[in-house]
């Protein structure tokens, strides 16, 4: 499920909340993001790792998500401005 505000689904509301029902078909590292104005492009993003239901065949201390960007508010604002 994408939703997208306004094309898929409703638009969820400040303090709303909305349940994401999906069956998992394999483990792994997922992202998630935002599709609602500049949202994405200001952080509304992450990673979430699914552990596997059979036990590994190998051991790990830790898991990571590393996330990296590059993004100016001052050019969030510009496109903002333009957008109106």
């Amino acid at each position: 499920m994408d939703g997208v505000e306004g094309v898929t689904q409703e638009a969820i509301p400040p303090e709303g909340v909305f349940a994401y029902k999906f069956k998992l078909k394999q483990s792994g590292t997922y992202w998630y993001h935002a599709h609602a104005g500049f949202q994405e492009q200001q952080g509304i993003y992450g990673g979430f790792i699914i552990d596997p239901l059979e036990p590994l065949t190998y051991e790990y201390t830790k898991d990571y998500v590393i996330v990296l960007s590059n993004w100016s508010m001052i050019l969030a604002i510009l496109l903002m401005m333009l957008s109106f």
